[in-house]
């Protein structure tokens, strides 16, 4: 009687009740769940999902959650798995945690997507209208279980340089505006390729963006994009000048050099993944500028 009552599922209420996803989970202590049971603690206990809503969901945020990128758009700071934190403020922290949920719900997020489709997908949050985009010092999202403490406040953690060069959605349709497949093809490339191991490959990518496109815009061919780029066309370009094109300048210079030395030169090369980003970001307004005037100069 009583091994029937073990094993043969409720029997009416005389049996044991299964335990669902979430509930095994929270009792195995899986370590790849973790992060994903703490997003939807919270996001019950703040109102943005019902204890209804939920069901079901553990897998496919778990999935989402397990990419970097995502992780990073959504300001997861899962370097403590029994106490995940968010580094995004409250309020950007559940405007995005609301759209991951909200397209969780209608299917547009869901377990049968691709490792691509879920670093497209960090990138629709990172374009999310209404976020600052500023990080904050990590703050406990773990909800407190009755009769205990909430945990105390950590220092805040190192953080984690980005190992990907920002992807701006509107680089990538200003190229693919011009026509052809190089420039859109180099761009995504170079924000898709991982820095921490291929920094080299990827500054002569970003090289080779640059004098693709300024070529495509009318620089000669004997002349370097540094050149190009002079401060008279910043004029034209409407961007900065004086003091302010020295950044701009200096970006153009180091990009030139880095990627001639590390496409030509049998030992050097560029390794400084942090300063191409930084580099690529404030030639962001610059690119757009140049691929306006190459799809000015289209026959």
């Amino acid at each position: 009687m009583w091994l029937s009552r073990i094993h043969e599922g409720e029997q009416g209420g005389i049996g044991r009740k299964k335990w669902n996803a979430d509930q095994t989970a929270r009792f195995s202590g899986d370590t790849k769940n973790k992060v994903a049971l703490s997003i939807l603690d919270y996001a019950e206990a703040e109102g943005i999902i019902t204890a209804n809503e939920r069901k079901g969901k553990l897998t496919t945020v778990q999935r989402y959650v397990a990419n970097p990128l995502v992780r990073e758009a959504l300001g997861i700071d899962n370097s403590d798995i029994d106490n995940v934190c968010r580094i995004r403020s409250k309020d950007d922290f559940d405007l995005l945690l609301r759209k991951f949920l909200g397209d969780l719900g209608r299917g547009y997020v869901n377990s049968r997507t691709t490792k691509d489709q879920h670093v497209a997908y960090a990138r629709e949050l990172a374009n999310v209208q209404g976020q600052s985009s500023q990080t904050v010092p990590p703050e406990s999202i773990k909800v407190p279980v009755a009769g205990k403490t909430a945990p105390k406040r950590r220092k805040p953690a190192k953080r984690k340089q980005p190992n990907v060069l920002t992807y701006e959605q509107d680089i990538m349709n200003a190229l693919t505006a011009l026509g052809g497949e190089k420039l859109p093809s180099l761009y995504n490339s170079i924000c898709t390729v991982p820095l921490s191991d291929h920094t080299p490959l990827v500054t002569i990518g970003s090289w080779a963006l640059l004098e693709s496109l300024s070529g495509r815009a009318g620089r000669k061919t004997d002349q370097g994009f540094p050149a190009y780029f002079s401060k008279l066309k910043l004029q034209q370009y409407g961007l900065a000048v004086g003091k302010g094109d020295k950044a701009i300048h200096d970006a153009l210079t180091r990009l030139s050099t880095s990627g001639d030395v590390t496409k030509h030169d049998g030992k050097a090369a560029f390794f400084n993944g942090p300063q191409l980003i930084n580099d690529m970001e404030t030639l962001k307004d610059l690119i757009l500028k140049c691929a306006e005037e190459a799809q000015s100069s289209k026959p």
